[in-house]
């Protein structure tokens, strides 16, 4: 498992994979289980309410731009 600070530098390096290539960005905890890092550009409060509050769920507090959880489906949301 990553430490509190791990976690966030590979957050924080995926965020900027992720907006480098306009796409999503996968990382993996040392204990193997997949997280996956979405950016995510909000435009609609609305979207910007789910995003927060799919971070808080997953225990993660990344502000209005990026949400974590551990499925996606791209074009769902």
């Amino acid at each position: 498992m990553l430490t509190t600070a791990e976690r966030l530098i590979a957050i924080q390096d995926a965020m900027i994979r992720a907006e480098a290539s306009g796409g999503v960005t996968r990382i993996r905890e040392l204990d193997g289980r997949e997280v996956q890092v979405d950016l995510v550009w909000l435009r609609d409060q609305e979207k910007a309410l789910r995003a927060q509050l799919a971070a808080d769920a997953a225990g993660v507090s990344l502000g209005e731009t990026v949400f974590r959880k551990t499925r996606f489906t791209r074009g769902r949301g």
